[in-house]
């Protein structure tokens, strides 16, 4: 008879003596091996039995098996001999239950089995050992709903066949359920011609592609695969699959990940409302394509997100509304000449970013200019950003080398064909940074209070009168020099339509910090201390002619100004 301890082995645990589940305990069976109950013949009172294990007792296979007259629609029941179906019962499955070995056996047929019961009757699976290989993808249907799929700490699940995904969701409407707790790996590092080498694949399986809704992944490691978790790509831009109501959360992308650890795309076809990326962290160093997709997305948020190594982009939105990013973080990423960290791409884009932070950028090419083309923020093709508060930390490189790296030209916003507005930037650390550039057609604003920085490197600066756009009034302006005299700074000029309104040599102010000085706003030519400056005005800084400036000087020239 099935004692109180193998019931609690089982999974069952009566609610008191007296109960009906412990009643029909009484009656149960127990057996040594779910493949010894397939050769036993039992009795026909037999209504529940209990397996110590599959293929042998203490494999960790064991499970609880119930009577039922007519076989499930699922693979989950075992017949006796006589041809008696007992369908299992447990609350929460395991692989083992159906065969599975872990290791480096070929466990994708019992682990099939395990989620395909646990998709069609709404329950769990616990993956309980520390690794397992399947030679294939474990299949989920659409239409199913209320199930789980849990590894203990970081299981690892081992794909053993190329181009193919671990999970691999082919119908639609799938909805509430969980993968959490697992890493996916395969058995040779995957390359973008693995286009199916996802651990978590979407497809629909009809034209009209009602996708999938409501769900968390989360808990996961992403190790050597092409992609993470997105819809099927095929290259030809077809998948209409759309995710909405998802969330992505505690996901790293370890080194070797080829492409996306996160690809939300439709091509434009159908909209993914309401997903969420919380704290995600990518190594990216082999990755092809952005870390992050977003994309025909509305109400989207991503919140502490972070990107280490690799190159270029590694967040693209495009065709995004209301899109909320809450920390963002490079480091150690390296900027080609034409290059963007951050791309908002698409006229129906709107992005706000509410924290950007940069440590160590790395620059491709060491030729001076090189960078013109380059952003950390790039905003095209009639997108809208706002960029709310930038810190950039210390380049860590020796003397030499930064005085090479602060000639280029870098912007923290690059608008191109967009609108951007810049609010709460901190003060900038190098001055290898201008806060914004604009070009075919875009516009640039900035909020009240704040600090417009831009470089200058020794003949003169122009402030674009889109950078007022409207009346204001600079109240503080501040100098950062490297590489450069004082004889020099008290040399330079501040213009506004070519007249100079700013004496520095009368009122260069003390040194705060290492090499930035303040130049208090007494030292501007204007009756109330407050520089006026209307839309049209054109502002520039430079040098007198013939004036002398050192090699590898670099001045960063910043205004605070208010509006009205």
């Amino acid at each position: 008879m099935l004692s109180r301890r193998t019931a609690l082995a089982a999974g069952v645990l009566a609610l008191s003596a007296g109960s009906a589940v412990a009643d029909e305990l009484k009656a149960a069976a127990e057996l040594a091996t779910t493949r010894e109950l397939a050769r036993t013949t039992l009795p026909a009172a037999t209504s529940l039995v209990a397996t110590r294990g599959f293929g042998f007792p203490g494999d960790g296979g064991g499970a609880l098996w119930r009577r039922v007259d007519s076989a499930p629609a699922h693979g989950g029941y075992v017949k006796d001999a006589a041809g008696a179906i007992f369908e299992i019962a447990d609350g929460a499955l395991r692989p083992e239950m159906f065969g599975a070995q872990g290791g480096d056996a070929d466990d994708r047929d019992a682990i099939q089995q395990a989620v395909s019961v646990a998709a069609a009757t709404s329950r769990r699976v616990e993956f309980t050992k520390p690794r397992y290989s399947l030679a294939g993808e474990i299949r989920i249907p659409g239409n199913v709903f209320r199930f789980s799929l849990v590894g203990a700490s970081f299981t690892t699940l081992t794909q053993l066949l190329d181009d193919t995904s671990v999970f691999f969701l082919y119908g639609e409407n799938t909805s509430q359920w969980l993968i959490s707790g697992l890493r996916f790996e395969w058995r040779r590092n995957q390359t973008p011609a693995h286009r199916r080498s996802y651990a978590v694949r979407f497809e629909s399986d009809r034209p009209g592609g009602a996708g999938h809704f409501n769900f968390e992944i989360s808990n996961c490691v992403l190790v050597n695969g092409f992609r993470g978790f997105g819809q099927s790509d095929d290259a030809a831009q077809k998948p209409k699959c759309p995710i909405w109501g998802a969330t992505f959360r505690l996901i790293r992308m370890s080194l070797h990940h080829s492409g996306s650890a996160i690809f939300l795309r439709t091509w434009g076809r159908t909209g993914q409302p309401n997903n969420r990326i919380e704290h995600f962290y990518g190594r990216c160093d082999a990755a092809s394509e952005p870390a992050i997709v977003v994309e025909s997305s509305d109400t989207a948020v991503l919140t502490s997100v972070e990107f280490n190594r690799g190159k270029g982009c590694q967040l693209l939105v495009e065709n995004a509304s209301n899109v909320i990013v809450e920390g963002i973080r490079f480091e150690e990423v390296e900027l080609g000449p034409a290059d963007a960290f951050v791309v908002a791409s698409g006229r129906q884009t709107n992005l706000r970013i509410a924290g950007l932070s940069v440590q160590s950028v790395k620059l491709a090419s060491p030729q001076p200019a090189a960078f013109s083309q380059a952003g950390l923020v790039r905003v095209t093709n009639d997108a809208r950003v706002l960029l709310d508060g930038f810190t950039d930390m210390p380049w860590r490189a020796p003397s030499a080398k930064r005085d090479m790296i602060t000639r280029e030209n870098v912007a923290v916003l690059d608008v191109r064909h967009g609108v951007a507005t810049a609010g709460w930037l901190s003060p900038l650390n190098d001055p290898a940074f201008t806060v914004a550039r604009q070009s075919l057609g875009g516009q640039i604003g900035f909020r009240d209070g704040d600090r417009y920085d831009f470089e200058f490197r020794g003949a003169e600066i122009g402030f674009p009168p889109r950078l007022v756009g409207r009346r204001g009034s600079i109240v503080a302006v501040c100098l950062f020099a490297e590489g450069t005299n004082e004889d020099t700074l008290k040399q330079l000029q501040l213009l506004r339509n070519g007249d100079p309104i700013l004496d520095v040599s009368a009122a260069l102010g003390p040194k705060l910090t290492g090499r930035q000085y303040r130049v208090l706003p007494r030292a501007l030519k204007a009756d109330d201390q407050r520089l006026v400056l209307m839309p049209a005005d054109v502002l520039k800084l430079a040098l007198p002619k013939g004036a002398a400036v050192t090699t590898g000087s670099s001045i960063l020239f910043s205004v605070t100004a208010i509006g009205g």
